[in-house]
């Protein structure tokens, strides 16, 4: 690119892709918060994680152009504006390993409990009851 200008307007259609992707995580948080499992979201998150990290990396190389044009008019604001979306993307990625994290969570609870010992009605049985049987008086029969 030849200027600034040319790497802001290059900067803007990344600003675009962040604000997609902003919609898309809050959506994933949404689906986490109300008990979602990773098998339920792992395709769609794996596809906003890639994005975010590909447009963190389209904005890094885009720094890197706009570092050789230190004394051009529009650097110091083009640079301002990319550090302010690489920041926004690393938002993003940290907020896509919580959701991850909660949703694997999730996961995992839903096993624990899918695995409880339960009557024949299904109704989850307490280990007290379990244990109750050991504990019962035995009768000797004499013969």
């Amino acid at each position: 690119m030849a200027n600034p200008a040319e790497i802001n307007t290059a900067r803007l259609t990344q600003q675009l892709e962040i604000n997609r992707q902003k919609l898309a995580v809050k959506s994933l948080q949404q689906q986490a918060r109300t008990g979602a499992r990773w098998s339920n979201i792992r395709d769609d998150w794996n596809k906003s994680d890639e994005s975010v990290k590909l447009t963190r990396k389209t904005l890094q190389n885009l720094n890197g152009q706009n570092e050789g044009f230190k004394n051009k008019p529009g650097y110091v604001t083009t640079k301002s504006k990319l550090t302010q979306n690489i920041v926004e993307t690393n938002v993003l990625i940290n907020d896509l390993n919580v959701v991850k994290q909660t949703t694997i969570t999730n996961e995992n609870t839903f096993e624990v409990t899918n695995n409880l010992p339960r009557d024949s009605a299904g109704t989850i049985v307490l280990n007290e009851q379990i244990g109750a049987v050991e504990n019962l008086p035995t009768t000797r029969v004499y013969a």
